[in-house]
């Protein structure tokens, strides 16, 4: 869909970390390697915006974001 309308900007919020007390680390890694995955195949999207709304989740995706990008950068 992002393609279709040629999105530039997408935003996701950690989905289901909150009330349903999924895991943060969890999300944070399924978000991440999946927007990886998708911005590799999408050419209209220039920026990937993960919204959280509290320190700690912030700082976990922060800190799995860069696991990722030590492993990419190799």
């Amino acid at each position: 869909m992002a393609e279709k309308y040629a999105v530039k900007t997408i935003a996701f919020p950690p989905i289901t970390t909150g009330a349903l007390c999924f895991p943060v680390e969890v999300a944070a890694r399924i978000a991440i390697t999946e927007a990886i995955e998708f911005l590799l195949e999408c050419k209209s999207i220039e920026q990937v915006i993960f919204v959280c709304f509290e320190v700690r989740v912030y700082e976990q995706y922060l800190e799995v974001f860069s696991e990722i990008y030590r492993y990419i950068e190799g």
